[in-house]
């Protein structure tokens, strides 16, 4: 892992756009990656990436009784909800808050040639599953967050970081559900996209999670807003 550029954000004013709470954001995803928990060149786990002021904006935008969620590409017959685009919102916030982690998250990985390409924040309401599988070979790294709800750990990530034969898994690492919790997983090749899914099925709450993601083709990309088989 490199040292983390900590930039000072300034941004020019817009309406309703708070320069402060990207400002935290930022902040606090880069601590949250200089303490994170190094599982291999590929994977770490994050703590308390958010700062609570853009937590507690997530939860007041979920809880609007006009809030439109979408359906995810190629994921239309799972039980999985998606919001990617909010102007003036967190959501913008947050997607301004990527475009200047992306210097971090090189120098997290020692890489370059990426830039930010997706947000998406999902809801995964009951019985959603997923089966094993590797992201979609455009996205070179991806973050994801779990938000809100605590008391369902088992419902998190489960990692399989070696195979057997027959691509039965010989090792691998359950990450639980917990709020203000996650991970950050670099791919290394096409080849070498680690192998994962959930690790048990939604059961009686919905599962909010913020999914963040970098490509070397950035946001032309030809799916860039398609990371459809995605945990």
């Amino acid at each position: 892992m490199k040292n983390i550029y900590r930039p000072f954000c300034i941004r020019l004013n817009k309406n309703m756009i708070d320069n402060n709470i990207i400002n935290k954001t930022v902040n606090s995803i880069i601590d949250s990656l200089e303490t994170a928990n190094h599982i291999n060149d590929q994977l770490s786990l994050l703590d308390n990436p958010l700062p609570a002021e853009t937590i507690n904006k997530l939860q007041l935008l979920i809880n609007k009784e006009d809030i439109k969620w979408k359906l995810v590409a190629g994921q239309e017959d799972f039980n999985r909800g998606m919001i990617d685009w909010i102007p003036e919102s967190i959501i913008e916030e947050l997607h301004m808050t990527c475009d200047i982690l992306t210097e971090d998250i090189k120098q997290y990985f020692g890489i370059d040639n990426i830039s930010f390409q997706a947000l998406q924040l999902w809801k995964d309401d009951k019985d959603y599953n997923i089966p094993p599988h590797e992201d979609n070979p455009v996205i070179d790294v991806s973050m994801q967050i779990y938000l809100f709800n605590d008391g369902f750990e088992n419902e998190g990530t489960t990692f399989f970081i070696k195979e057997g034969k027959n691509g039965l898994p010989v090792e691998y690492i359950n990450i639980p559900f917990k709020s203000n919790t996650g991970y950050l997983a670099w791919k290394k090749s096409n080849e070498d996209r680690v192998k994962h899914q959930i690790t048990n099925t939604v059961t009686s709450r919905s599962r909010y999670t913020l999914y963040l993601t970098w490509s070397r083709f950035g946001k032309q990309a030809p799916d860039a807003n398609d990371p459809a088989a995605f945990l």
